[in-house]
């Protein structure tokens, strides 16, 4: 039986690979309404400084090699 912190990093892993493009059609297509998020942390951040990680995070095994795959399903919808 696995351990529970080793079923949440898997857990972790396949949420993080999900494909934008359905993220955004799911978003897009959603009742615009207010919903409650349980179990769940998510932020982001906005910055004009280029954000660079140090070679020590550059090489843990949570870095996530394949990003820019991740992206290619998702449809160009604006020209400019």
């Amino acid at each position: 039986m696995r351990s529970a912190s080793k079923r949440r990093s898997t857990e972790a892993r396949t949420a993080r690979r999900s494909r934008p493009a359905d993220a955004w059609t799911a978003a897009t297509e959603h009742d615009l309404k207010p919903q409650k998020l349980t179990g769940t942390l998510a932020f982001m951040f906005e910055t004009r400084y280029p954000l660079i990680p140090t070679g020590y995070a550059a090489g843990l095994p949570a870095l996530q090699e394949d990003y820019q795959e991740v992206w290619s399903s998702l449809r160009r919808r604006f020209e400019g």
